[in-house]
C-alpha cells in the first residue's frame, strides 16, 4: 500500500478453473476433458486423477499428465481419458471417477471437487487434499452407456377437454441418464406459434422425479412474441403444446403427438434444424380444450328434520354436457368416512333431469367398511354428512358445504387431474344435517 497511489488490479493466484466433459459417452469413445483456467501465476501441472468402478479410491499412479501433452498452455489443456496402456477409458457401464489438480510454480496445489470448489495444498498442511482424495463422492463422474444414450421413453396422461381451472398434464418417462429437465412449451388459439416464454418447468414442481411429473397448466398467461400477454391456458380456448426433455449430458429430446422423436444435439445425432422446423409447425403438437365445469345453483334440505320426516335433498344444476350422475354420498356419526356402498343415485329417480333432481334421504341404511348396515339416515340424534357428484362421460364434480365445487375428477377422460380421494376424505368439507 502506498498513500495517494492505486492499489491496481486484484491479484489473482488461486486458478480459477471450469471444465467440461461427457457425462455418459458411448461405450469405447474416446472421451476428453477439457480444462479452462484462469490465473496470475504460473501453471506448471494440470493434471486428472482416476479411478474405475463403483467403490474408486485414490491411487497416485491413475493420473494423466496434462502438462505432458502438446496443447498444454497456460490458459487450458484437453485431456484424454485414457489409462496407462492408453486404453480409453469408457467401458460400457463402468463408473469413472475423477479430479483435476492443477500445480502453481509458487509451491501451490489446488484441487476442485464436483462442485468446482477449489481445495488448496500448500505443502505444509495437506489434511483437506488428503481428506479430499480420501472422498471419491466429491470427484466427478461418469459412465459409459453401451451404443451411446437412446432417447428418453415418454407417456403423456391428459385430457383433450379439462376441466377449466384444472388443466394439468403427467408425464411419465424413463431414462438411461438423468434428466435435467421436463419443460411443457405452449401455443395458444387457432393459430399457435412457438414463443420461448410461453413454458412449464417441471423441473421446477414439487412432484418431478426421475420417472415422471405432474405439470400444472391452469391459469397461466400465455404471451406473444413481443410478451403481450394474449390469452390465458383457462379462458377456455384452445391450447398446443409440446414436452421437451434435456439430460444431463445436454442432449434435448421433443416429442410429436404421434410420440415420434425429435433430437436437437449434433453430437448424439440429432439436428438442430428439424428441431427447429418441429417448433414451428404446431400441427405436430398436442392439444386440449378445456370446458366449463357442471355447476350447482340449489343444495337445499332440512337442517334438522324429524325421524319421521321426509328429507328431501333439493338440487338444481347446470352443465354443457350431458349428465350422466345425480348422486348423495354420506356417512353417519360425529367421525364419518367415506364409505362407497353409502350412496343414493339421483339418476334413478323419477324427478332426475338435466336440471335437477329431488333426492328423499329418509331412512336410508349406512354400511360400514364390511357392508354390515350399522344405522340409518333417520335416526334420531344422529348427524349425517353428506355430498353430491355429478358426473358426465368425460368428468365428476364433488359438491360441499354451500353447493361449492370442491374437487374434480377429470380421469374418465384420461385426465392427469384427480382432487377427489382428498375431499373424500375431509368430511368436513360437506353438507350434513342432524336428525332431532
Amino acid at each position: 500500500a502506498t498513500k495517494g497511489a492505486s492499489n491496481g488490479d486484484a491479484v489473482v493466484t488461486v486458478p480459477i478453473l471450469s471444465l467440461d466433459f461427457p457425462v455418459a459417452p458411448a461405450a469405447d469413445e474416446a472421451v476428453n476433458v477439457v480444462l479452462s483456467y484462469v490465473t496470475t501465476e504460473t501453471v506448471v501441472e494440470a493434471r486428472v486423477y482416476y479411478a474405475t468402478g463403483d467403490a474408486p479410491a485414490y491411487v497416485k499412479d491413475n493420473k494423466i499428465k496434462g502438462e505432458d501433452l502438446a496443447d498444454f498452455s497456460q490458459t487450458g489443456v484437453t485431456i484424454p481419458m485414457v489409462d496407462a496402456d492408453g486404453n480409453n477409458l469408457s467401458v460400457a457401464g463402468e463408473l469413472v471417477s475423477f479430479y483435476v489438480r492443477i500445480a502453481l510454480e509458487n509451491g501451490m496445489e489446488y484441487y476442485y471437487d464436483k462442485d468446482g470448489n477449489a481445495i488448496a495444498d500448500d505443502g505444509v498442511d495437506s489434511a483437506a487434499s488428503d481428506a479430499f482424495k480420501a472422498d471419491p463422492t466429491q470427484w466427478e463422474t461418469y459412465k459409459a452407456i453401451a451404443g451411446g444414450v437412446s432417447a428418453p421413453t415418454l407417456a403423456l396422461v391428459y385430457s383433450a377437454t379439462p376441466t377449466i381451472g384444472y388443466e394439468a398434464l403427467t408425464l411419465e418417462y424413463t431414462a438411461e441418464i438423468n434428466i435435467a429437465e421436463a419443460r411443457v412449451y405452449f401455443g395458444y388459439g387457432d393459430s399457435p406459434v412457438y414463443v420461448k416464454a410461453n413454458k412449464i418447468k417441471g423441473e421446477d414442481d414439487a412432484s418431478f422425479t426421475q420417472t415422471g411429473v405432474t405439470v400444472n397448466l391452469a391459469n397461466i398467461d400465455v404471451e406473444d412474441a413481443d410478451g403481450t400477454v394474449i390469452g390465458n391456458t383457462s379462458d377456455g380456448s384452445k391450447i398446443s403444446f409440446y414436452v421437451r426433455i434435456a439430460l444431463e449430458n445436454g442432449t434435448e429430446y421433443y416429442y410429436d403427438n404421434a410420440g415420434n422423436v425429435i433430437v436437437d444435439d449434433e453430437a448424439n445425432g440429432g439436428d438442430p434444424a428439424e428441431a427447429d422446423a418441429f417448433k414451428a409447425d404446431p400441427s405436430l403438437w398436442n392439444t386440449f380444450t378445456a370446458k366449463a365445469p357442471a355447476s350447482v345453483s340449489k343444495f337445499e334440505f332440512p337442517a334438522t328434520p324429524t325421524a319421521t320426516d321426509d328429507i328431501n335433498v333439493v338440487l338444481e344444476y347446470a352443465c354443457d354436457e350431458e349428465i350422466l350422475e345425480a348422486r348423495i354420498y354420506y356417512a353417519a356419526g360425529d367421525s364419518p368416512e367415506y364409505i362407497k356402498g353409502n350412496k343414493v343415485k339421483g339418476e334413478d329417480d323419477a324427478t332426475f333431469t338435466q336440471t335437477g333432481v329431488t333426492v328423499n334421504m329418509k331412512g336410508l341404511d349406512v354400511e360400514d367398511i364390511d357392508g354390515n348396515v350399522v344405522g340409518s339416515t333417520s335416526d334420531s340424534g344422529v348427524k349425517i354428512s353428506f355430498y353430491v357428484r355429478i358426473a358426465t362421460a368425460t368428468s365428476e364434480y364433488y359438491f360441499g358445504k354451500d353447493g361449492a365445487l370442491l374437487a374434480v375428477d377429470d380421469s374418465p377422460a384420461n385426465g392427469a387431474t384427480d382432487t377427489s380421494d382428498a375431499f373424500k376424505a375431509d368430511p368436513t368439507l360437506w353438507q350434513s344435517y342432524t336428525v332431532q
